[in-house]
């Protein structure tokens, strides 16, 4: 069964936001980045890169939060989130 609050967070979810999950990824990393979002949710681990597609109500239960845009002064990122879209984007298109 899903918790009320985990399809409220589900709901406000929008393309480029970070969440972090209950349980690890392999990798060790509990944040994801939100690529799409329609019947499903497609997600990719920050700590590996590896993509993966949940139903909203797997992630429902999943979802522990949403996390804040990190900010980072003392370091600019390497690129920015467009830039990694549309390398995640040619990368597929290769394969």
């Amino acid at each position: 069964m899903t918790n009320h609050r985990g399809w409220m967070l589900v709901s406000k979810l929008q393309p480029g936001m970070r969440v972090r999950l209950k349980k690890a990824h392999p990798c060790g990393s509990y944040e994801w980045i939100v690529v799409e979002v329609k019947g499903d949710i497609r997600l990719d681990c920050v700590g590996c890169g590896r993509r993966v597609i949940l139903p909203r109500r797997r992630l429902a239960n999943r979802i522990r939060e949403i996390l804040p845009a990190r900010v980072e002064e003392s370091k600019p990122p390497l690129i920015s989130l467009e830039e990694f879209l549309q390398l995640r984007q040619e990368d597929d298109d290769a394969r």
